[in-house]
């Protein structure tokens, strides 16, 4: 049987029951059943060397490769046997299905095995043995909220979960490679990318479709990695042959901690000035001055202030920005996008200056560093 021996036309395929005789050899991997989308059940005869069917669900003579879920076969849930070892494409591919249990000897999930299963809302592979998730494999599940992974997965394809908008946070194994659109669409806003990731394929992480179809970076996406690591890289990644450059937020895991814990703590308002308390010392959050020139002070309520946090001086008009000497850390994106500024000297008890502290401001001409020992 062909790709297409059922045809490929899902709005017209009148197929409610498939009857497969003794002579059937070979199934293409391309599953011609994917357009089913009345199919209520399938039969195999007995005699069949190749291909059986267990509760409705069509696999191989072994059951190792589950073939087909029938689309209209119907039940909320399903417990996939042991001993399978690969979800071939479309398997369970836009059936009713809310609840799935995965074998421990599953090693293969095959492209769209499980797309478009709008009523799931989580799933558990962690106990198996899956290596590699293909592409579209969890496509179009819109209420995916919870995703549990292997230690055993090495490979995630393109558009693995494409359009999973209920998926906001996800923990990735080590030594994985992450493919085209692999979670373009989805509600993360932030990820975690560990050290040993080997390759993270453009637009993967951080694009969402805007309303015109194309792709567009999602506002202030964070990626939290290791300096120097694949998460690095792409922070700033360029492809010119695709014509996208990433311009994304990049966190140690230490930063975003430090991040998390202030943004748990109190936030006070001084003037132009939002700022935080910590260890007895001001931590400007933010600032709104729409000043040519702003004069930010040594003080904020009664606090001497050390740090200029991220984004916070993000996109102001300002041309000249005065920093007080009890200013020691400039922390990642603090000036971003301040589009207006000349220029900018650093007090002399300044010890580091974060990534893309500067980035974006296109009038900038001259800039004293003052003491950082780390840019």
């Amino acid at each position: 049987l062909g790709k297409t021996a059922f045809g490929s036309d899902p709005e017209n395929c009148p197929f409610e029951k498939i009857n497969l005789p003794a002579s059937i050899e070979y199934i293409s991997s391309s599953n011609p059943f994917m357009y089913c989308t009345k199919l209520k059940e399938i039969t195999v005869d007995a005699a069949n060397e190749y291909y059986t069917v267990s509760d409705g669900v069509l696999f191989s003579k072994d059951m190792t490769l589950l073939v087909c879920y029938p689309q209209m076969l119907g039940g909320s849930s399903y417990t996939i046997p042991e001993g399978v070892t690969e979800l071939g494409s479309a398997a369970l591919y836009n059936t009713g299905l809310e609840e799935i249990t995965f074998p421990s000897t599953l090693a293969v999930i095959d492209y769209f095995a499980l797309g478009s299963l709008t009523g799931l809302t989580s799933v558990d592979m962690s106990g198996t043995a899956l290596s590699s998730i293909g592409s579209f494999a969890f496509s179009g599940c819109s209420a995916l909220s919870e995703v549990k992974l292997p230690d055993t997965l090495y490979g995630i394809d393109g558009g693995a979960f494409y359009n999973c908008k209920a998926l906001t946070e996800i923990t990735l194994p080590e030594n994985l490679n992450i493919g085209q659109y692999a979670f373009m669409d989805t509600g993360l806003k932030s990820i975690e990318i560990p050290e040993s990731v080997e390759s993270i394929a453009y637009s993967a992480l951080g694009y969402c479709t805007a309303a015109n179809g194309e792709e567009t970076p999602v506002a202030g996406f964070t990626v939290i990695g290791q300096y120097g690591s694949a998460a690095y890289t792409y922070c700033t990644d360029s492809d010119s042959d695709y014509g996208y450059t990433n311009d994304f937020t990049f966190m140690t895991p230490e930063q975003a901690q430090q991040q998390s814990e202030l943004l748990a703590q109190e936030r006070f308002t001084e003037g132009a000035f939002e700022y935080a308390v910590i260890s007895d010392k001001a931590v400007i959050t933010l600032c709104t001055s729409q000043d040519t020139v702003i004069d930010v002070p040594d003080t904020l309520g009664g606090y001497p202030v050390s740090t200029i946090y991220p984004a916070a001086f993000s996109g102001l008009t300002a041309t000249v920005i005065n920093l007080p000497d009890s200013v020691t850390t400039i922390r990642e994106m603090a000036f971003y996008n301040c589009a207006y500024l000349q220029s900018i000297t650093l007090p002399a008890g300044t010890e580091s200056v974060g990534n893309n502290a500067f980035d974006t401001c296109t009038s900038l001409e001259t800039i004293d560093f003052g003491g950082a020992k780390t840019i």
